[in-house]
């Protein structure tokens, strides 16, 4: 198996999410038992051989248990984590790699996703970025992004998805009708009591957004996270 792992740990570094088999003893993520040599379980808290490499190897990339991925809640956070990741191996890797433009605009179209996902984080980060030539910009984005993805991993409460929209209403409010901003704030309130899934408010907000044509909110990656097909935020 390590032999296995040393072989294969290389060929991965392209994906932007792996999805491991609960309770296998090279693929489990937690609990996995440890037995001694003579049968009795030393331990129950271990990692999977591979799980344990991989991790290891790849920090960053988003990583889930198949059962885990039945939650719907998990799962959406899985997927919307896989797109932010391959939109940071995008920066890094692409044409001309990391830039400090290209650092400060990933952050600024991840805002409102970080803010749902975690306030102590999103108040940090910002900091973070304010002075980029205090050190080595790779030291700052990998400074920024080993915080950021743990942040990103957090679920989500109602009343965090909540706060997030309303400061999203923040820059819709001026140019909306009373009508329009009274119906959003109607289905935010909805979401929050869960009588509505998250893709009612949110698809409102995406339609004022188009409608007055905010530019700040259009690159915001918070109102469209992924593939609408997907219907992620249907059930949530």
């Amino acid at each position: 198996m390590n032999g296995f792992v040393t072989g294969a740990l290389d060929g991965l570094a392209d994906l932007r999410g792996f999805v491991l088999m609960a309770k296998s003893p090279s693929c489990g993520m937690e609990r996995i038992r440890v037995y001694r040599e003579d049968g009795e379980v030393a331990r129950r808290d271990a990692s999977g051989l591979f799980a344990a490499a991989l991790t290891q190897r790849y920090p960053l990339m988003p990583v889930e248990e198949e059962g885990r991925l039945n939650d719907d809640r998990l799962r959406e956070n899985f997927v919307e984590r896989v797109f932010v990741y391959d939109d940071w191996c995008r920066l890094i890797d692409g044409e001309g790699g990391l830039t400090a433009k290209g650092l400060i605009d990933f952050h600024r179209r991840h805002k409102f996703q970080l803010l749902a996902h975690c306030q102590a984080t999103y108040r940090r980060l910002g900091p973070l970025l304010a002075d980029l030539k205090s050190r080595p910009l790779r030291d700052i984005a990998d400074h920024y992004i080993r915080a950021f993805m743990p942040a990103m991993a957090k679920r989500i409460s109602p009343g965090a998805h909540v706060n997030a929209m309303l400061h999203l209403m923040g820059f819709l409010r001026d140019d909306l009708g009373e009508q329009d901003r009274g119906l959003i704030h109607q289905q935010i309130e909805a979401y929050g009591r869960g009588e509505v899934p998250l893709v009612v408010p949110m698809t409102l907000l995406r339609g004022a957004q188009s409608k007055v044509g905010q530019p700040y909110l259009a690159g915001q990656q918070y109102l469209r996270p992924y593939p609408d097909a997907l219907g992620l935020r249907n059930r949530v």
